[in-house]
């Protein structure tokens, strides 16, 4: 099933009468999530030795994320997530880990904006095996979909740097080069809320 197919029904689900009132979703001052996230942003390498050269490619970025929040009604709180995200890009893959700490607002008692800072590692893949914890932050809105569902969206800019290396035309390393690395966009996600 696609994402976008899952998301509609979610919505969906969130106008049907489902235990009474559809309106009666007024999120618990905690509460613990699970869920996928989605992105198709932009990556920009930087190398930072010599010509300054900026290389740029869209990528895709599909994980699952678990995270717990304390926000009570009309008050501010706070949402910590861990996310584990498969970033692919011109065939290849490698695999991060996120972790997102947001101050949050209920602006109702189904919407809340979020903002935040993010702390990225990548843990697998050669060509990133060097590259050092990344600071990022970002800014968006979460949308309690029915009790037990959220649809959230976020701009998200996720920064790190190291050494990567550089290859031979035969694929052997001769070499590497420091870059700065960024990604940036907005990414989905779906959360089942427990």
């Amino acid at each position: 099933m696609k994402i976008q197919n899952l998301i509609f029904a979610v919505l969906l689900a969130g106008f049907l009468p489902l235990n009474g009132n559809a309106a009666d979703v007024s999120p618990a001052n905690s509460n613990f999530s699970a869920g996928i996230v989605a992105s198709n942003p932009t990556a920009a390498a930087k190398i930072t030795q010599g010509l300054n050269i900026t290389l740029s490619s869209d990528v895709e970025l599909r994980g699952l994320t678990a995270g717990y929040l304390s926000a009570a009604p009309n008050e501010w709180g706070y949402d910590l997530n861990l996310a584990f995200i498969q970033m692919t890009a011109n065939g290849s893959y490698a695999n991060l880990a996120r972790f997102d700490g947001d101050f949050v607002r209920n602006i109702d008692n189904r919407l809340m904006f979020k903002a935040g800072l993010n702390a990225i590692k990548f843990v697998t893949n050669d060509n990133f095996k060097d590259m050092q914890l990344g600071f990022g932050y970002q800014l968006g809105l979460q949308y309690r979909v029915t009790g037990c569902f959220e649809l959230g969206a976020a701009y998200k800019e996720m920064n790190t740097s190291g050494d990567v290396p550089v290859y031979s035309s035969g694929g052997a390393v001769v070499g590497h080069v420091p870059v700065d690395y960024k990604i940036s966009g907005i990414e989905v996600n779906l959360l089942a809320i427990f």
